[in-house]
């Protein structure tokens, strides 16, 4: 009897601890005062140039969104250098820097926290609609 006490004080622990662990990327849009864009300029860099800023409310959730639902991909992330930086800065004056993968078309995008460059995050479908709504209003060549 002690030893299915035991066993199941274990597996409830373990999904405890598991289920209170996060795969996902978080942020807080009550806390952001602007998100800019970038080019990419080197992993875990920040840049300085930016090609856009995004200060309302509807379209900074887009971004929040979009970093919030990706879903973390399996293994260490081996990948070719990115298209965008995505500055998420707090009314605080921190700031968050994501690395940004986009296909063209909108099809597929990834992203990564510049502070964990061995994980890669998957953008949903909706996330990419939405930032293609937004995106296709910039010219993100300008600069």
């Amino acid at each position: 009897m002690k030893h299915k006490f035991l066993l199941f004080s274990l597996l409830l622990f373990s999904m405890l601890l598991f289920g209170c662990s996060t795969n996902s990327l978080k942020a807080d849009i009550k806390e952001i005062e602007a998100v800019k864009i970038a080019h990419f300029n080197g992993f875990s860099t920040e840049s300085k140039d930016f090609i856009v800023t995004f200060n309302e409310v509807e379209d900074k959730k887009v971004f929040v969104h979009a970093i919030n639902s990706a879903v973390k991909l399996d293994g260490i992330a081996d990948v070719t250098e990115a298209d965008y930086n995505i500055h998420l800065l707090s009314k605080d004056d921190q700031m968050e820097i994501f690395h940004l993968w986009l296909e063209e078309d909108f099809s597929e995008g990834s992203i990564m926290n510049v502070k964990d460059s061995s994980t890669l995050y998957k953008l949903t479908k909706k996330a990419l609609n939405n930032m293609k709504d937004i995106l296709s209003k910039v010219d993100l060549e300008e600069k």
